[in-house]
Order: C-alpha cells, then structure tokens, then sequence
C-alpha cells in the first residue's frame, strides 16, 4: 500500500474537474441544498475556472495516489493567490479534499506533510485554510497538526452563506 503525490498540469484537467466535484458534493450536499451545491460546483469547478487557477504561478494543485489509484488532491495558494488577503508570510491550504473510500488510509497526512514542506520550501512563516464550521472531523484533523483556530469568515455555498473558520499553524 503504497502513496505517490504527483504536481498536476494542465493534462490532468479532466481527471481534476472530476475528482474536485465528486469530493465537494461528497462533504457538503448532505447538510446543504442541491441547488447551492449545483450553483457552486458550476461556477468553482468548470474548466475554465480550473485552467485559470492552474495558470496563476502562485497556486498549485497536487492529486495523491494510493496504490496507483486517485485518492485526493491538494490545493496551495501563495500571495495574491490566497483567497483572503493573508500577507506574503502565508501559504493557504485552500483545498485538502479525499475520496470517500480511501478515508482513514493516510492520505489526508500525505497531503498535510506535503504542503508544510512547500509552506517551509517557500519560506513562508504561517500556514492559513478555511474549514467549514460543520465539519467537525476536518477540524479535529486540523487541530492534530497544530492549527488553531484565529478567525471566521464567511463561505457563500450557492446562495447561501455558510460559516467557515479560518485555522492557522505557524512554522517557525
């Protein structure tokens, strides 16, 4: 059982669209409406926007293998790539998503491990993400690796404002 992190590109567009809904609708539709969820997916994860973000050399994605099979991705953002204005001493972790079934097998751990070392890589002091206030296993996760809760900000699901926490780790 073995995991592989792979820097994606533009050929894996396809297989990135794919997996970014499938995990999205996977960790939200079961407490928010359809259309919310439906709305959101066509406008956060359509080609275009995808190309966009894999285009801004301050973002970058990553898909995570277990035994050669797609188990997650990971998206980092950098500067005035970061969804809040954060500072130039910040690396977001804006997406950490995993599939379902793979759950529990260390993937999300591959992924944390692997945006510490870019945050470090890139000298950056702090690591910032946003997690849904409902989402009580990811913060527990979270909270494992020393992010602590600093803030709320709001997250717009469609129509519909949700409420997410802003969690911060530093690394120095």
């Amino acid at each position: 059982m073995s995991l592989s992190i792979k820097k994606c590109n533009l050929n894996d567009l396809d297989q990135l669209t794919e997996i970014a809904i499938e995990t999205f609708i996977d960790t939200f539709l079961p407490n928010n409406r359809q259309r919310d969820i439906d709305q959101y997916v066509m406008n956060a994860f359509n080609s275009s926007k995808i190309t966009d973000e894999m285009h801004n050399p301050n973002s970058a994605f990553y898909f995570v293998f277990k035994d050669n099979e797609l188990a997650g991705y990971l998206k980092i953002n950098f500067d005035n790539a970061q969804t809040e204005s954060m500072g130039s001493e910040y690396m977001e972790v804006q997406r950490i998503y995993v599939r379902e079934k793979f759950k529990g097998m260390g993937v999300g751990t591959a992924m944390m491990e692997r945006a510490i070392k870019l945050a470090r890589h890139n000298k950056k002091e702090m690591i910032w993400l946003g997690v849904w206030e409902k989402n009580i296993n990811a913060q527990k996760f979270y909270t494992k690796w020393g992010f602590k809760k600093t803030g709320t900000h709001v997250f717009l699901m469609g129509s519909t404002p949700n409420n997410d926490w802003i969690m911060t780790k530093v690394l120095v």
